[in-house]
């Protein structure tokens, strides 16, 4: 009987597990977009800069990576025995990572000042002409 009881108990929890929160709350509502106020500004700039710091992480690497093998073969006298596939030492592998991460940050900090430099811009053209922008925004 006790076998029966524990049974029938896992049984219904695994019953009430099934059902999806959305069936027991009541119907489904789709989410709300953000608004332009929701979040401040330099938090999209922040999201935006460690979007790009680590988007474009990978390509600085296999870059630096290109980069350290071509110039190891041209060290060696372009020697036809040079492997460009060949075992990286961990000095050199610690070279690479903390280069390729300078040029990311490098990459994201330049975008970061570009973006700024556009905002300033277009504020400033903002109040030069402001029937020029009114234009814009209902097109």
């Amino acid at each position: 009987m006790k076998v029966f009881r524990i049974t029938s108990l896992i049984l219904f929890m695994s019953q009430a597990a099934l059902l999806s929160p959305q069936e027991m709350n009541g119907p489904v509502t789709e989410p709300l977009p953000y608004q332009e106020v929701e979040f401040p500004v330099w938090a999209h700039d922040m999201r935006r800069f460690e979007v790009i710091l680590f988007g474009s992480f990978p390509l600085t690497y296999i870059l630096t990576s290109l980069v350290y093998e071509v110039t190891s073969y041209a060290g060696t006298g372009f020697n036809s025995e040079f492997s460009l596939a060949s075992e990286k030492k961990q000095d050199d592998l610690k070279y690479l990572l903390v280069t390729s991460a300078t040029l990311s940050g490098a990459v994201a900090v330049a975008d970061l000042i570009i973006g700024k430099i556009k905002k300033k811009r277009t504020r400033n053209q903002a109040q030069e002409y402001p029937e020029f922008v009114e234009e814009e925004k209902s097109e």
